[in-house]
């Protein structure tokens, strides 16, 4: 048993952020954390987006990150129905400018998956 989880997130916030996932049961309870450890990362690390001296968004931040998933995992991922995303704001940039946050900052995430599941009949 073997999937991809690709995760496509898009940022305009002015900072960088880090990115984990719990996909839940039907009474919310945590029955698998993404990634998972044998992926060796702990989040995934979504960039700042270039930002003008006034604070506008030039250009968006984005990450492309493939998860592998294995086993068990499978299943709980596929038989499961939610996903709690969480999203850490890493504002301590190199020049420690103070970070302007806007109504009109927007993080986007795009998530597919792709799985081969055998059943033994």
């Amino acid at each position: 048993n073997y999937g991809e989880l690709t995760f496509t997130i898009t940022n305009s916030v002015p900072v960088s952020l880090s990115v984990s996932a719990s996909v839940l049961d039907d009474n919310y309870s945590e029955v698998l954390y993404l990634p998972t450890s044998y992926n060796q990362i702990e989040y995934i690390e979504v960039p700042q987006p270039e930002v003008s001296e006034i604070g506008e968004t030039l250009m968006v931040g984005t990450k492309v990150q493939t998860i592998t998933i294995f086993g068990d995992d499978i299943k709980q991922l596929l038989n499961n129905p939610y996903m709690m995303m969480e999203v850490k704001f890493n504002t301590a940039g190199d020049n420690n400018n103070p970070v302007k946050f806007k109504t009109t900052n927007e993080i986007s995430f795009d998530i597919r998956l792709s799985a081969e599941y055998r059943v033994e009949l």
